[in-house]
């Protein structure tokens, strides 16, 4: 949670940062159509798997 506006700061930097060290975004549906066919699951293999991989700094998952 957001207390401050250095928090908001602090958070933004943290953004910044995740995107000029990663090389790749992939995003993942959960919206109701998406999560009745398992879209959830599916972002939660992927995490796994780019983790498993090593590839954090290269790959970004996100929803």
């Amino acid at each position: 949670m957001l207390d401050s506006l250095e928090d908001l700061k602090k958070l933004a930097l943290e953004k910044r940062d995740l995107k000029r060290n990663s090389h790749e975004e992939l995003r993942v549906c959960i919206g109701s159509s998406c999560a009745s066919l398992n879209s959830e699951e599916f972002l939660k293999n992927l995490k796994k798997e780019v983790s498993n991989n090593n590839l954090e700094k290269d790959v970004k998952s996100k929803v």
